[in-house]
């Protein structure tokens, strides 16, 4: 595996990675209450059928531009390559008004997982917050990824946030709500 910068001509292989996901189970949100009286909680629950995702990958333009975007920019981008194929990617970028590394892409070819590039890419995203002066790693994602939850409490991130809005109108309802992890640093 070779672990290197994301560069220019890296970004149009970005979708190279295979990062779909299988999960077993997902945190069910339940939201009690309205205006500024509202709380949610989180319950673990098995799945009947495996929920599989669909597409997750850097395709659209959209998101190459945005990646393409942090290049330079108080970010550490990094690709991990193997046999000639991008298998990984690290994207994060400093919010220096918070002290915050914010992790906006963390992607493992399905086909690699399990392999130690996720824990290697976020010891250099520790390391770099660090060097930073960062007082904390933030992360994102989804309620239904299941191997993404437990890959970010084993690295020491815990929950503390969601967002019931962030991909539809309806996102308790359709059971995949944005989750909001922080790491703390010493």
């Amino acid at each position: 595996m070779e672990y290197k910068p994301l560069v220019q001509d890296s970004i149009p292989r970005l979708q190279e990675i295979r990062a779909d996901y299988v999960s077993d189970r997902h945190l069910r949100v339940t939201k009690t209450g309205d205006g500024l009286q509202v709380g949610f909680a989180l319950r673990i629950e098995g799945l009947e059928q495996p929920f599989r995702s669909q597409g997750i990958s850097i395709v659209r333009q959209k998101d190459k531009d945005l990646v393409r975007s942090r290049i330079g920019q108080h970010a550490l981008q990094l690709v991990v390559e193997e046999n000639g194929r991008l298998v990984g990617l690290l994207d994060a970028q400093v919010e220096a008004w918070r002290r915050v590394l914010k992790v906006w892409n963390l992607l493992v070819d399905e086909e690699y997982r399990r392999q130690g590039i996720g824990t290697e890419l976020m010891r250099r995203a520790h390391e770099f917050a660090r060097e930073n002066d960062c007082r904390a790693i933030a992360a994102e994602t989804q309620t239904t990824n299941w191997p993404a939850l437990k890959f970010y409490l084993k690295m020491g991130f815990r929950v503390c946030g969601v967002d019931d809005h962030s991909y539809t109108n309806r996102d308790v309802e359709r059971k995949e709500v944005a989750l909001f992890l922080y790491r703390e640093l010493p």
